[in-house]
This record gives structure tokens, C-alpha cells and sequence, in this order.
């Protein structure tokens, strides 16, 4: 995971309360899913259906299938999520 200090939708990556690294995953989409269900400290079958937030296989296309440095902030469950195509995820709950 790196250290960046990059301005997410006006808030530094660093002051996002959750962070991990989606590469231990298949798809990012799913790596989402479950770090808001860690970080809400919910049931993965008690979230909103995901798609309905963000189309999770253009998420994926997007973040595993380019050379270039891709960054996506998104709502989903009433939190901020931040996806790299460096591999990180961040969530901000607040």
C-alpha cells in the first residue's frame, strides 16, 4: 500500500478512516464490498446491492485493465470509498 497524500474529493487520502489494499482480491468491486461491510461493521447481505452505486464491472475494467494511474471516489452504504489502480481502498464513514 503506498503513503500517498492525494485529495479525494477534498479530503486527503490519509484522513480516510479505513485502508487496505484490494489486490488480495480477484475484483476490486468485491474487495469494496467487503472492506464497507468491515468498516460499517455490517453484514455483506444486509448492504445495498452494489450496482446500484457503481457499475462494479466497469469498476474492475477499469482499475485491472490499464498502465496508467486510475483514482475512483464513490458513494456506496452512506460512506465515501476510494479505489486506486495502485491497489489502494479507503473508506471514510464520517
Amino acid at each position: 500500500m503506498t503513503n500517498e497524500r492525494v485529495l479525494v474529493g477534498g479530503t486527503r487520502i490519509d484522513d480516510f478512516g479505513y485502508r487496505t489494499d484490494w489486490g488480495a482480491y480477484d475484483r476490486p468491486s468485491t474487495a469494496a464490498v467487503v472492506a464497507v461491510a468491515d468498516a460499517t461493521e455490517t453484514e455483506q447481505s444486509e448492504l445495498p446491492v452494489f450496482n446500484d452505486a457503481i457499475d462494479g464491472d466497469a469498476l474492475d475494467t477499469l482499475l485491472t485493465n490499464t498502465d496508467a494511474s486510475v483514482d475512483i471516489t464513490f458513494e456506496y452504504a452512506d460512506v465515501t470509498v476510494h479505489l486506486s489502480s495502485t491497489g489502494t481502498l479507503a473508506i471514510k464513514t464520517d
